[in-house]
């Protein structure tokens, strides 16, 4: 195999020849020639740099704690008040009147006194009335009439009360054909008068050693027109304590009944005694009674007893 080869050289500088300025040689060479390329071997090896000097660092941390001064001075709290509100104006009258159909004429009257630490007291009164007749049946006209009292006395740790009333409730039957019997009014009239008084006094002891008493009287007398007549008296007297932490409570009572008729008479007395003992929690509440009454009137007597706990 021909092959031809030109070989260019490229001349050195001047220097190297001792000439300053030399042209471009070109050698032509024409002869038969074999082409080899020789295995290349490749260096597999990575450069290292071994570094003799060998240098061992030890870390060591260190945290010195110190003390910042801080000072808190907090600015005073004003304590929360709680405004009530304004107080009612008391009046110490009050009046109220009216008139209505069929002849009906109301009025009603209060009276009292104003605020006070020492005493309360009041008076009521009333009145309403009425001329309605039905058609063909009897004069149904009626009144009613009342008057009430109260007072109280406040006095160190008791009070003392009282009370009276008074009530007439007047009326006519009316539940007749007219057409068929005229009768008059006063044949038809009912009269019922009612008069009842009280007092009594209870204390109000904060100590729990001391004994709390709540005594009470009172007396009413009903009558009608037709001299009937029902009177009683009653009398209370209540008792509480405490004991360690039990309540003691004993209630006391006479209760008496006086019946008049026209051909009869009878009389009843009611007596009680009941006493109770009680202990209560947080959540819970216990009471033991036991209770003694005695039922007498006329013609015998009977006792009856029961006991309960809640």
């Amino acid at each position: 195999m021909r092959r031809q080869i030109h070989i260019l050289l490229a001349l050195l500088p001047a220097m190297a020849f001792g000439q300053q300025n030399l042209d471009t040689m070109i050698i032509k060479y024409t002869g038969t020639f074999n082409v080899t390329i020789s295995d290349a071997k490749k260096i597999a090896e990575n450069p290292v740099i071994v570094d003799t000097a060998k240098v061992s660092s030890k870390l060591v941390y260190g945290i010195q704690s110190a003390r910042v001064p801080t000072f808190y001075s907090p600015e005073p709290i004003r304590p929360a008040t709680l405004e009530g509100e304004p107080l009612k104006r008391l009046y110490k009258g009050y009046v109220r009147a009216g008139l209505g159909n069929y002849t009906t004429p109301y009025g009603e009257l209060f009276f009292n006194n104003l605020r006070s630490k020492e005493a309360s007291w009041g008076l009521h009164a009333k009145h309403l009335s009425s001329a309605a007749t039905l058609k063909n049946a009897g004069y149904s006209g009626y009144s009613d009439d009342q008057i009430n009292w109260y007072g109280k006395r406040f006095v160190r740790k008791f009070t003392v009360f009282g009370e009276a009333d008074y009530s007439r409730n007047s009326l006519h039957y009316y539940g007749y054909d007219a057409t068929v019997n005229s009768l008059s009014a006063d044949f038809t009239r009912q009269v019922f008068s009612f008069i009842s008084a009280g007092t009594g006094v209870q204390s109000h002891y904060k100590d729990s050693s001391k004994v709390n008493t709540d005594i009470r009287a009172n007396y009413y007398n009903l009558s009608d027109l037709y001299k009937s007549q029902e009177n009683n008296l009653k009398v209370n007297a209540d008792f509480s304590t405490w004991y360690l932490s039990q309540k003691i409570t004993l209630a006391t009572g006479v209760d008496f009944y006086n019946n008049r008729l026209k051909k009869d008479t009878s009389n009843t007395v009611i007596m009680k005694f009941t006493p109770a003992i009680g202990m209560s929690g947080k959540l819970w509440d216990v009471s033991l009674r036991f209770g003694i009454y005695a039922d007498v009137n006329d013609s015998k007597g009977r006792f009856h007893f029961y006991r309960g706990w809640t």
